[in-house]
């Protein structure tokens, strides 16, 4: 029986432009295999798409498998053509991490660190004071990848496209959907799950031993956990609700020194975020919602 905490309802449409039609459609696979230089257990593959899914399974080869199917459209062969020729895949080794990024004019990363960032207006990183010229074709990128079970991951789309993954018993998984869904089923390892209008779907085969985090502005966050944990759950949700299978104790929300000494004493602030313990207590799970519900199951 689920045991609802919070009690508020709204409904939120998000209503998308429809694709203008194009009349060619030109399809291309791309195939990759890599693999770690080591079996350091810190290893980190990321894997950044734009337009498109990704798709993530774990299995017991030590290969890396990659298959992504890119599919552009434009009104004249020419354009496809130059489509075909912009857009792809690249893939680079760090150190310990195994990069794999959407190859395109506006995408960018920064060696250094590793970041890759995309913008298909502004001319640089957080720079809009010139703007590029729009391309005349479109492009639809869907990844597939096969990876060692505990390989950790670091995964993000953007448009179009949902990320799925199975099977990973890792360290840590970090996946970002800004326009899509994320459903990871058979996991294990610290998590920070943001999706930001679509639901956050997560069954796990052993729950996280560290702090984790859950975020979705406009859906639903549910998690599977594998049998009860051992927890201490902080929530916030303004338009949605929060249920829970498990029996909870509430706890005393946190205190927090706000400023120095004042004429009257020290100022200190009470945290806004709601706070339960499941089981004997443990890491934090922190679950965020806008206008979604909370699901622990």
């Amino acid at each position: 029986m689920y045991h609802k905490i919070i009690a508020a309802v709204l409904i939120l449409v998000v209503s998308m432009p429809a694709a203008t039609k194009q009349k060619l459609v030109e399809t291309e696979v791309i195939s990759k295999k890599l693999k770690f230089e080591t079996n350091n257990p810190n290893n980190l593959l990321k894997v950044f798409n734009v337009n498109g899914s990704i798709d993530i399974e774990g299995h017991d080869g030590e290969e890396i498998q990659i298959e992504a199917t890119n599919e552009v459209r434009a009104n004249s062969a020419e354009l496809i053509d130059t489509g075909l020729a912009e857009i792809g895949l690249n893939f680079e080794q760090v150190g310990d991490e195994l990069l794999v990024y959407l190859d395109s004019p506006f995408t960018y990363i920064d060696r250094d660190s590793g970041k890759i960032w995309h913008s298909d207006t502004c001319w640089k990183h957080n720079d809009c004071s010139r703007k590029h010229v729009r391309k005349k074709y479109r492009y639809h990128m869907d990844i597939k990848i096969k990876v060692p079970r505990t390989t950790n991951l670091e995964v993000s789309t953007i448009n179009n496209g949902d990320i799925t993954i199975t099977g990973i018993d890792a360290i840590s998984l970090l996946v970002n959907n800004i326009n899509g869904a994320i459903d990871m089923v058979d996991v294990a390892g610290q998590t920070y799950a943001n999706s930001i209008n679509k639901d956050i779907n997560i069954s796990y085969i052993k729950n996280p031993s560290t702090d984790s985090r859950f975020e979705s502005i406009n859906g639903d966050i549910i998690i599977s956990f594998a049998g009860e944990p051992d927890a201490e759950v902080i929530y916030q949700t303004m338009h949605g609700d929060m249920y829970t299978a498990y029996d909870v104790a509430m706890m005393a929300p946190s205190v927090r020194q706000s400023s120095k000494q004042k004429e009257h004493g020290i100022q200190y602030k009470l945290d806004a975020n709601s706070r339960l313990k499941i089981g004997q207590g443990g890491p934090e799970y922190r679950f965020e919602t806008l206008n979604g519900d909370i699901k622990l199951q």
